[in-house]
């Protein structure tokens, strides 16, 4: 048996260390608790989301965060979040055509695991509808993801390639989610597509250089009109002082 998982089979200890905010994944955790004793609260930290099994995705928030102390000489560093679930099943609307997920935090799931460890956690915050006098929207809060505070990764082809079109500006506007993310993945495009779509952005590219350079000449030329009519005012005045000067004085 691995020497690690042996430490971890012996148990922890019944004292376990407490936190009110914590850093992972790129993300600054706070415990709900935390967050209403705040005064200038200025941003929602304790949102967060999980994917458990069958893929299903859990919201919630933080309530507790324990780092759990194994025993042996060399322990493991294992911090979990106790979270206030929200009910999937039941308070959960989602919408694959805008990538938008909607949640009720009226209801609460009942289920005695309530745990996750902190690597699992994955930071969102929950926006309710402005107009709530609306049954629809009453009672709704659309779930937004928190992009995680790391260097984001090089840039690849996939990145330039929007889901709009540049030339009509047709197409869809969404924050993308797991779901949204998936979708798009499985995608396939033709060699036949993606060679259409780089000649449309060489066209736009080309039609606002062109643009550009056209009113930076423009631009250009009314400077040098300027400097030259200050010129000929210029030189103007001191033609007309020298024939003052060179014009004989009758007495």
């Amino acid at each position: 048996m691995d020497a690690e998982l042996r430490q971890v089979a012996n148990g922890f200890d019944y004292k376990v260390r407490s936190f009110e905010k914590y850093d992972i994944n790129g993300y600054r955790f706070r415990t709900f608790g935390k967050e209403l004793s705040m005064a200038d609260q200025k941003s929602k930290n304790c949102g967060v989301s999980a994917i458990g099994e069958g893929g299903t995705e859990y919201y919630g928030r933080v309530e507790a965060i324990y780092e759990l102390l194994f025993y042996g000489a060399n322990p493991p560093n294992v911090v979990v979040f106790k979270c206030y679930w929200f009910q999937p099943k039941e308070t959960r609307r989602t919408h694959e055509h805008l990538g938008l997920v909607e949640i009720k935090q009226s209801t609460h799931l009942d289920v005695p695991d309530v745990y996750i460890t902190a690597q699992q956690a994955t930071q969102v915050f929950y926006l309710p509808w402005a107009c709530q006098s609306d049954p629809n929207l009453k009672g709704w809060d659309v779930v937004y993801e928190v992009p995680p505070r790391v260097r984001p990764p090089p840039p690849n082809e996939e990145d330039y390639e929007p889901h709009i079109n540049p030339d009509t500006y047709e197409g869809q506007f969404f924050q993308e989610t797991r779901l949204s993310k998936k979708r798009f993945k499985n995608r396939s495009t033709s060699p036949l597509s993606r060679n259409k779509k780089r000649r449309k952005k060489k066209r736009l590219l080309l039609r606002m250089t062109c643009q550009c350079l056209t009113d930076y000449v423009q631009e250009a030329f009314h400077m040098l009109m300027h400097l030259l009519m200050m010129m000929m005012s210029t030189s103007l005045l001191i033609v007309m002082m020298m024939m003052h000067l060179l014009t004989p004085k009758h007495i």
